[in-house]
């Protein structure tokens, strides 16, 4: 995975891998991570993720991602969300949901 991949006029991805490019957002801010995510991936061709950084209770956390995944699947993106503890260090730590 690469991170910080410019994108021309669509800004910078905080991650690529070769199925996805990947905003990194808090839980709460889910929202501005879905459009990122739907811009990174229209510029770069891969499927768009989004890593969800819980720093609320699990419950809200999980509130967001299923927010976040209505949307995608309402506008007929398969997408992945990633929600994902202050303590997670990869993407194997964090709970993988969608695709």
């Amino acid at each position: 995975m690469t991170r910080e991949v410019a994108l021309g006029d669509m800004g910078r991805a905080d991650c690529v891998s070769a199925t996805h490019a990947i905003e990194v957002e808090w839980d709460d801010k889910w929202h501005e991570g879905v459009g990122q995510a739907l811009a990174y991936a229209t510029a770069s061709g891969l499927e768009p993720g989004l890593v969800l950084l819980c720093r609320h209770k699990e419950r809200l956390c999980l509130k967001h991602s299923l927010a976040a995944q209505e949307v995608f699947s309402a506008q007929g993106v398969t997408a992945t969300v990633w929600e994902c503890g202050l303590d997670s260090e990869t993407l194997d730590d964090c709970l993988m949901r969608g695709q």
